[in-house]
């Protein structure tokens, strides 16, 4: 009976492990993949996306997103492989077969999408390989989380216009802003290892800003663009009035509510998105499909 016990504890301490990897109580990675997909996917889809891809385009985040957190935390001194709490070979596993889904699901779609995914596998490993040798690690984790934009118009087209590198460009801005605001607050903070950007220093707020408004610049330019109505301009004005509020409190409040701050970044995504959908709704009538 003891025996049991032993290896039922065991069992739970690696799941807890695996768990730890792969950042799941921490959904912040997976939603600035998330947010940008679907909004492109929804852009793509002249919004009536099969239910399949959006399917395709969470999952495919949540493992994708799940597997570079696994790889940046492999060689973490205050990980669960240094505590020996998993072995090397055991989180080398995990990481292939969570890609290996991701192949899976993406496999299921189109060519460009097929193309698409060992690119955005090239980058992450050289943000992986790089990220303590580069100046700005930031700008290959921007190129990563950005990739998925493209992935949204290669799942319905087949395809990826100079509108998808467009905006892929865009929300680059996003991306950087959010990783240094992970470095501002998380510097050697366990919550946030997964980020390993150095700080600028006096300079964070002012460049966090700077991004903000290349980004923000990049959706109003595509807001005009595809002619986008009333509900896209009123969201657009909420994500712009998170994003001042996000910046208020990293630039005059402690750590606690620069956390806090931190998290609240994804909604900025989320609002763009609702915003998107809303005026394919409301304006267009354009709903998502049932089909497979």
């Amino acid at each position: 009976m003891i025996p049991t016990m032993i290896t039922m504890s065991s069992l739970k301490e690696r799941l807890n492990a695996y768990e730890d990897l792969m950042h799941l109580r921490d959904p912040m990675g997976f939603l600035l993949l998330f947010w940008p997909t679907l909004s492109s996917l929804w852009v793509a889809s002249n919004g009536m996306p099969p239910f399949s891809l959006i399917l395709v385009v969470f999952m495919g985040c949540l493992l994708f997103r799940s597997a570079g957190c696994v790889l940046t935390r492999w060689h973490d001194r205050t990980g669960p492989v240094a505590q020996g709490i998993v072995s090397s070979w055991e989180v080398a596993v995990l990481v292939a077969v969570l890609y290996f889904f991701v192949f899976c699901f993406i496999w299921l779609t189109t060519k460009m999408a097929i193309i698409l995914f060992f690119v955005a596998l090239a980058f992450v490993a050289a943000c992986v390989l790089l990220r303590r040798a580069t100046i700005m690690p930031q700008v290959l984790i921007g190129i990563v989380f950005s990739l998925s934009v493209p992935f949204g118009f290669a799942f319905v087209l087949d395809e990826t216009p100079w509108q998808a590198w467009a905006m892929m460009g865009v929300n680059f801005f996003w991306v950087v802003a959010c990783e240094i605001e992970s470095s501002i607050i998380g510097h050697g903070d366990k919550f946030f290892s997964e980020s390993q950007a150095p700080s600028f220093e006096r300079n964070d707020v002012a460049i966090i800003a700077f991004c903000y408004i290349f980004f923000f610049s990049g959706i109003a330019f595509f807001g005009v663009y595809w002619r986008w109505g009333w509900p896209f301009w009123l969201c657009f004005a909420v994500a712009i009035l998170i994003a001042l509020l996000c910046l208020f409190c990293i630039k005059g409040y402690g750590k606690r509510y620069r956390i806090d701050a931190f998290r609240k970044t994804q909604w900025i995504g989320m609002a763009l998105f609702i915003g998107i959908a809303a005026d394919f709704i409301l304006l267009h009538q354009a709903l998502p499909l049932w089909k497979m």
